[in-house]
């Protein structure tokens, strides 16, 4: 056994050399640090990281210094405990997703089994789609895929001592990884970013919307939904009124999210005086109300799919920051 791991090492280090990960800045001291480095645009990493931040409305980890998080539901974003790797689930809506791969440009596209990894570095080939779309292969490109085999995708954010990597990873229905693309230095980083932002998934862990057996009532899951407005409140500095209803009580507080952690399986978000706890599991869908008499619509988030009334409603506190408001429920809607 120990025979055989050194031979799989040996082997992914000879792809790894060619993978040309994006330079990691002598100073920079932590994953968690606030600014990669002070090299700005001379640093390929700092400027992509720059644009990303300045394209999206918010950042829902800043403290990774990562530009995959900008945009990125919360949801859907999982790291390691010091965050040198990061990764964002997908969806699965495959044939959209391999359609627009080509958009990123030169990448190593690496296929794996228990037994052998077969890498290649070239621009993802177009590929041609059966009838359904459960099926794909590329003319002179060497790529034949099922889709109906494939169980997960996510996009991964690495830190070695050599630096940044970037890819892709797609899994099959028993979660081992079996397809990769890793972006090199001819990729376009910038499309690579927006690629993954646009094929996120809808409802966190890589489900897919719309997929039989879930409800799919407004804005992705109410829990998944939840953490990332919150996120995106803090980061925007958003004013906010939440009411918690219950049977007998109903108590509603106006708060500026500033803190926003996990606590096992509970969340809670709160200001100096304010404090909201809420788990996600519990959530089983939310929808957006949009009110009538100029009123700025707002977030209904239910405990049981059979009960109308809401467990917890969230809306615009302070009606100069409608714009920002109504920008942020388009994004997760």
């Amino acid at each position: 056994m120990a025979t055989q791991g050194k031979r799989r090492n040996g082997r992914n280090a000879n792809l790894a050399s060619m993978m040309e990960p994006f330079d990691r800045p002598s100073n920079e001291g932590s994953p968690n640090a606030e600014e990669a480095c002070g090299r700005d645009a001379k640093c390929k990493f700092c400027a992509t990281l720059h644009r990303a931040r300045e394209l999206e409305l918010f950042d829902p980890l800043p403290e990774l210094c990562s530009p995959l998080t900008p945009g990125v539901q919360l949801v859907n974003l999982s790291s390691s405990d010091h965050g040198q790797i990061l990764h964002v689930h997908l969806g699965r809506h495959w044939k959209r997703m391999f359609e627009q791969l080509p958009l990123i440009g030169e990448g190593l596209v690496m296929t794996r089994n228990e037994a052998a990894i077969l890498g290649r570095r070239m621009i993802f080939p177009e590929l041609a789609f059966t009838t359904r779309g459960t099926k794909g292969a590329s003319g002179q490109g060497g790529l034949w895929f099922d889709f109906r085999a494939l169980g997960a995708a996510r996009a991964v954010h690495l830190r070695c001592e050599s630096g940044h990597i970037f890819g892709i990873e797609f899994a099959d229905a028993a979660g081992a990884t079996i397809h990769r693309f890793t972006a090199t230095k001819a990729s376009n980083l910038d499309n690579f970013l927006g690629w993954v932002r646009l094929h996120q998934a809808c409802s966190g862990r890589g489900s897919a919307a719309g997929e039989p057996g879930r409800r799919s009532d407004g804005p992705a899951s109410g829990g998944g939904a939840l953490v990332s407005l919150f996120a995106a409140c803090r980061e925007q500095r958003l004013r906010v009124l939440a009411t918690v209803h219950t049977s007998a009580v109903v108590q509603r507080a106006h708060f500026i999210p500033r803190s926003l952690q996990a606590v096992e399986d509970w969340w809670f978000v709160s200001d100096d005086l304010v404090g909201l706890h809420f788990c996600t599991a519990q959530l089983t869908h939310a929808r957006i109300d949009k009110r009538v008499n100029g009123l700025e619509p707002r977030l209904l988030f239910h405990s049981h799919p059979e009960t109308p009334e809401p467990a917890l409603v969230l809306e615009l506190s302070d009606e100069t920051q409608a714009v920002t408001w109504c920008e942020l429920l388009h994004c997760i809607a």
